[in-house]
């Protein structure tokens, strides 16, 4: 699909499918460290409905509708609530081949697709899905901070379209624990950056999501920064076998090997700020910017919390 290859991955593919393991190779990218304009670039679905649909007796407008939906939702284009409904059935540890068996035999039409959640009974199993993921949430805010860097005073005229270019954010959280004793459903990295992001607003140019040390998911938030390559900065801060593309990458960080091991052999609340340290000075390290502070996000206090502060600060005063 969009995602950019090295060309050692792509020679193990093909040596894999002269061995006979894969049957078809097909790619829509360019190598890594390149990015293909938005308006070329092909998901998954986009290359299957090109070479198995289009065109052909079975074929129709609501697999071509589908087709579409799945292309703005990989490539978050737009936001559709029949695409999101059926990304969510995936969350649901739905096999997805009996997903894609299902949605090939009961499409005929637009209309069909349209009700296709209704007609399988799959609305019913995301709205009690989207209603246990509502209640975990909030988990996402327990271990959380902000890494802030400054660019250089050459850089910090503006962008093209006259936007400031000021300090740069990363938001960076801890994925939580959801228990499955519990039938708690996971949240991956789009339902934590839709409620810490569109929800509660946080302010961020970038989202880290932080699976201990062992994986963090890095996305692009704000379109108007281009500052940071995701994709070349994976390789940094993980290995050379990671990656991903400019808006969007996944990493390994401690597969580096400057990995300092003995400091963070768990990460946690106690350690979490000192981890984002890190990370950002590797990434100041790497980019030329300035890392000018880590830190858990600014609260928004009621008066009477700031009057309980106060006093309690006075009476520290006092005990002195």
């Amino acid at each position: 699909d969009h995602h950019p290859y090295t060309p050692a991955i792509l020679n193990k593919l093909h040596e894999l499918k002269e061995l006979g393991f894969i049957g078809h190779i097909r790619l829509s990218s360019l190598p890594r460290g390149q990015e293909m304009p938005v308006d070329r670039q092909k998901c998954g679905a986009d290359l299957i409905y090109e070479q198995y649909v289009h065109g052909r007796p079975w074929d129709n407008g609501g697999l071509s509708k589908l087709r579409s939906l799945a292309h703005c939702q990989d490539l978050a284009i737009e936001r559709n609530d029949l695409a999101m409904q059926l990304s969510r059935l995936i969350g649901l540890k739905r096999s997805k081949i009996d997903i894609v068996r299902t949605l090939a035999q009961s499409i005929k039409d637009e209309e069909s697709l349209d009700r296709i959640m209704d007609s399988h009974g799959w609305a019913g199993e995301v709205k009690t899905f989207e209603g246990k993921l509502a209640q975990i949430l909030p988990r996402t805010e327990q271990v959380i901070g902000h890494i802030v860097l400054e660019r250089p005073m050459e850089n910090r005229e503006g962008t093209p379209d006259g936007s400031a270019k000021g300090p740069i954010h990363i938001l960076a959280v801890m994925s939580p624990f959801s228990d499955p004793k519990k039938r708690e459903p996971q949240i991956n990295v789009a339902s934590a950056m839709g409620y810490l992001l569109g929800g509660k607003h946080y302010p961020a140019d970038y989202f880290f999501y932080c699976y201990d040390s062992s994986m963090l998911t890095m996305r692009k938030c704000n379109k108007l920064d281009d500052t940071l390559d995701l994709g070349l900065l994976a390789q940094h801060l993980g290995s050379p076998a990671d990656g991903g593309h400019p808006g969007a990458a996944t990493c390994r960080p401690d597969q580096n090997p400057a990995f300092p091991h003995r400091i963070f052999s768990k990460i946690n609340d106690l350690n979490f700020l000192q981890y984002l340290g890190y990370l950002g000075a590797r990434i100041a390290g790497k980019t030329g910017l300035r890392l000018t502070g880590v830190m858990p996000p600014e609260l928004e206090l009621s008066e009477e919390q700031i009057k309980i502060l106060e006093q309690m600060r006075e009476n520290s005063l006092n005990l002195e």
